[in-house]
C-alpha cells in the first residue's frame, strides 16, 4: 500500500511526506502553515494527511481512491449487472493503434477487439484516444483531435461511468538520450488534469510496449512505476508483455501484409501483437471470478470453410435476407469468428460480405477489393459471427468460369498470440 493511501485511510499526521519526487521530500503541513502556492510552486503537497496539487497559484484537491485495481473490478461487475453504463477510452500513440487491413472500417482493429473482449461486460463504447506520432505535451496541449479535450468531452459527470487507459510518453522521450524528469512532469501534468477535472474517474496506466529503444524503454517503465506509486494507481507493464516477441514480425509489423508475411518493424506491434497486449491487459483487471468471459481461448484460426455456392439466391445487402433471383449465385452461410481477418476468393463481379451478429441479426455490409486477385481480405466487426457472400448476379457467364471459391481464416492462432503469458489471477501493482 502507499504511503498516500495509508494517509487516506488512517488520517496518520506525518512530518515528512513521503513520495519519491524530482523535488525530493515533500513535507506535509497543517491547514493553518501550509505555504502560498507560489512559494510552494508545481506538484503535490499533503495538508493534514490529504494530498492536494499545486499550480502556483492554488490547491487542487486529490480525490481518495480505492486501493489499485478493485476500482476497476468494481466498475466492471456493476456494468456487467447492468448497475451502470460504463465507457472505456484508450489513450496513446502508435504503438497502441491498429487500423484494418481492409481500411474498410470506421475506428480501428484494436478497437474493435476491445469491444470483442468486454463485450460480456456490455462494454461496447470504445473511444479510440490514439494518435501516430503524438506526445503527452501535445495531447495536454489539444494538438490533435485525438487529445485531453476530446477524452474529457467522453466522460459525463466526475467520471464515475468511465475508465481510461493511458499509455502515452514514448513521443515526449528522444529514444537515445534519458529524460526520465521532462517525460515524468509532462505525464504527471496529464494525469493531474484528468482528475482535477474528473475526479471520479478511473485511471489504468499500461506503460508503453516494448520497443528498439532500450534506454527509453527502461525510463518509461520507471515513469509508469512511480507515477503509479505517487497517484495510487493501478498499472500495467506493456514492456513485459511484449519484450518476448520483440523483434519476430509476427508481432511487430508495418501492418501491410498478410500474416505470416509480414515486414518486421521494431517499434509498432501489429495485429496480433495488439491482440497479445489486450487479451493481457483486459484479463488482469477483470474480476478473477468472471474471467470465463473474456473470450481469448478460442482457437477456430488457420481454418478453410466450407463454400458451398448456391444457385438463383443472393443475400440482400441492406438486411441480409435469403432472396431469390435467376442468375444470381451466391455461398451459403459460413461461421467466423468476429475481430478474425478472412481471405475471400472468388472470380465474381460481387464484391459484398453481409455480417450478421449470433442471433441471425444483420449487422453491416461490407466490401472486399474488386479486384480478383487471390488474397481479399475483409476485417471483421466485433460481433460478426456469420458472413453471407455474393458472388455473381451474371449466372451464365460466372459458371463458365469454372470458379471454386474459398473462404479463410489467416490468423494466427491463440496459443501463438498468447505464447508465455499467464492468464491466472495475479496481483498487479
Amino acid at each position: 500500500m502507499t504511503v498516500a493511501r495509508q494517509i487516506a485511510l488512517n488520517g496518520q499526521q506525518m512530518e515528512d511526506a513521503l513520495l519519491r519526487q524530482s523535488k525530493g521530500q515533500i513535507v506535509n503541513f497543517t491547514d493553518a502553515n501550509k505555504p502560498t502556492p507560489e512559494a510552494f510552486g508545481t506538484g503535490p503537497i499533503w495538508i493534514d494527511g490529504v494530498q492536494y496539487w499545486s499550480d502556483g497559484f492554488g490547491y487542487a484537491k486529490f480525490p481518495e481512491k480505492i486501493d489499485r485495481i478493485e476500482e476497476i473490478q468494481s466498475r466492471l461487475y456493476k456494468s456487467k449487472n447492468n448497475e451502470l453504463v460504463l465507457n472505456y477510452i484508450v489513450t496513446g500513440d502508435s504503438t497502441r493503434e491498429i487500423p484494418t487491413l481492409s481500411s474498410l472500417l470506421g475506428g480501428s482493429h484494436s478497437t474493435q477487439y476491445y469491444i470483442y473482449l468486454l463485450q460480456s461486460f456490455n462494454i461496447t463504447d470504445i473511444f479510440d484516444n490514439n494518435r501516430s506520432g503524438m506526445s503527452t505535451a501535445q495531447w495536454t496541449a489539444n494538438a490533435f483531435p485525438e487529445s485531453y479535450s476530446a477524452a474529457i468531452a467522453q466522460i459525463s459527470g466526475t467520471g464515475l461511468n468511465s475508465i481510461l487507459e493511458f499509455s502515452l510518453g514514448l513521443n515526449d522521450h528522444p529514444s537515445t538520450l534519458g529524460n526520465i524528469q521532462a517525460v515524468t512532469t509532462v505525464i504527471r501534468t496529464a494525469l493531474t488534469n484528468l482528475l482535477t477535472a474528473k475526479p471520479d474517474l478511473t485511471i489504468l496506466l499500461v506503460s508503453p510496449p516494448k520497443t528498439d529503444g532500450t534506454i527509453r524503454n527502461d525510463d518509461m517503465r520507471q515513469i509508469y512505476f512511480e507515477l503509479a506509486k505517487e497517484f495510487g494507481l493501478p498499472v500495467i507493464d506493456g514492456h513485459s508483455i511484449m519484450q518476448d516477441v520483440h523483434g519476430d514480425a509476427a508481432y511487430y509489423n508495418k501492418n501491410t501484409d498478410v500474416y505470416p508475411n509480414q515486414t518486421l518493424d521494431g517499434t509498432h506491434p501489429g495485429i496480433y501483437g495488439q491482440r497479445r497486449l489486450l487479451n493481457k491487459i483486459v484479463s488482469s483487471i477483470v474480476p478473477d471470478t468472471m474471467r470465463d468471459l473474456v473470450p481469448i481461448s478460442t482457437d477456430l484460426s488457420n481454418l478453410s470453410m466450407s463454400a458451398i455456392v448456391e444457385i438463383d439466391k443472393y443475400w440482400s445487402t441492406g438486411n441480409g435476407n435469403d432472396l431469390s433471383g435467376v442468375n444470381w449465385r451466391r455461398l451459403a452461410p459460413i461461421s467466423v469468428t468476429p475481430c478474425t481477418e478472412l481471405i475471400v476468393s472468388h472470380q465474381g463481379e460481387r464484391v459484398d460480405i453481409v455480417c450478421m451478429d449470433g442471433s441471425g441479426l444483420f449487422i453491416e455490409k461490407l466490401n472486399i477489393s474488386a479486384a480478383v486477385t487471390q488474397y481479399r481480405p475483409v476485417q471483421l466487426l466485433h460481433n460478426c459471427y456469420e458472413v453471407r457472400i455474393n458472388l455473381s448476379h451474371q449466372g451464365a457467364t460466372y459458371d463458365a468460369l469454372n470458379d471454386v471459391p474459398s473462404v479463410y481464416s489467416v490468423d494466427m492462432t491463440p496459443q501463438l498470440i498468447n505464447k508465455g503469458l499467464g492468464f491466472l489471477p495475479q496481483k498487479i501493482l
